[in-house]
C-alpha cells in the first residue's frame, strides 16, 4: 500500500525522453511517481535496460556497485554551470576508477536533450521527408501566387490608368490593390486551414505512434492565417507598385 504525499502539476513531455525510447515514445503517460528508495525496497521491476560489469555484477541487484540502470537528467542554466558540472562528474569518475569500481577512466560528455533525441533517432525519417515536401509545396504555392497576382494587376493597367487620369491618387490605387490582395490572403488562409485539418485527420489515422500528436492549436491556426495574409501582401507589393507607377498617357495609349 502506497501513500500519496503530494500532487504535482501536469507534466507530459512529447516525446517521452525520460522513459525507455524503444517503446511508448509518443504515447502513454505517467500516472504517478514513486520515490527511488521506495521502488528499490519494494523490489519493483525495471522497464529499462540494466548493465553490469566487473566481477560479481548481478543485474538483479539494483543496489550493486557494478550495476547501472538509471538515467540521470539535470537542468543547467548556462555554459558556465555546464562546465562546472562536467568537472564534478569527471572528478567522480576518476575517484570511482581509483577505488576500482570503474574499470577505466572514461571522459565525461554532457549531451543536451535535442542532441540526445537526434542521436537516438527519435524523429522518424518519414516525418523529415514530409516536412521537406511541405516546404517544397509551400514554395511552389508562393511562386504561383506571385505569378497570378502579377498577371491580374497587369491586366488592370488600363483601368488603373483611367482612374488616375480622372484624378485618383497613386496611394489610393495602391491601397485598393493591397486590400484586394489581403482579402485573397484571408480566404486563401481559411481554405488552407480546412485542407490542413483534413490532412491532419488523415495523419492521425495512420498506425504510427506519433500520429496522435498531429493536431493544430489556436496559435498555429492564427499563425497560418497571418502568414497567408503577409505572403499575399508581399507577393502583391511589386506588381501593385508597378501597375500604379506607370505613365498614365502611355498606359492608356497601349491599352
Amino acid at each position: 500500500v502506497f501513500k500519496i504525499i503530494g500532487i504535482a502539476r501536469d507534466w507530459a513531455p512529447m516525446p517521452r525522453f525520460h522513459t525507455d525510447l524503444q517503446k511508448d515514445t509518443f504515447k502513454g503517460q505517467d500516472d504517478f511517481y514513486i520515490p527511488l528508495h521506495t521502488a528499490i525496497d519494494s523490489r519493483l521491476s525495471v522497464s529499462s535496460s540494466m548493465f553490469s560489469w566487473g566481477q560479481g555484477g548481478d543485474a538483479n541487484k539494483m543496489e550493486s556497485p557494478s550495476t547501472a540502470w538509471l538515467q540521470l537528467w539535470v537542468y543547467l542554466e548556462d555554459h558556465a554551470e555546464q562546465g562546472r558540472y562536467a568537472e564534478q562528474l569527471q572528478s567522480y569518475v576518476d575517484q570511482q576508477a581509483d577505488t576500482g569500481r570503474f574499470e577505466r577512466r572514461s571522459p565525461v560528455r554532457l549531451e543536451g536533450l535535442e542532441d540526445y533525441l537526434i542521436r537516438r533517432q527519435v524523429v522518424p525519417d518519414d516525418v523529415k521527408l514530409k516536412l521537406a515536401l511541405a516546404i517544397g509545396f509551400l514554395t511552389v504555392c508562393m511562386v504561383n501566387i506571385c505569378a497570378l497576382l502579377f498577371s491580374r494587376f497587369i491586366k488592370r493597367t488600363h483601368e488603373v490608368a483611367v482612374r488616375r487620369a480622372l484624378g485618383a491618387r497613386r496611394v489610393d490605387i495602391l491601397a485598393q490593390l493591397c486590400t484586394e490582395s489581403l482579402l485573397i490572403g484571408v480566404f486563401g488562409g481559411l481554405g488552407a486551414l480546412i485542407v490542413c485539418q483534413v490532412g491532419l485527420s488523415m495523419i492521425r489515422g495512420q498506425p504510427e505512434d506519433y500520429a496522435a500528436l498531429a493536431h493544430m492549436d489556436v496559435t498555429m491556426g492564427a499563425g497560418t492565417l497571418a502568414f497567408a495574409c503577409l505572403s499575399s501582401l508581399a507577393a502583391a507589393a511589386l506588381p501593385a507598385f508597378r501597375t500604379a507607377s506607370g505613365r498614365v498617357a502611355m498606359q492608356i495609349k497601349v491599352a
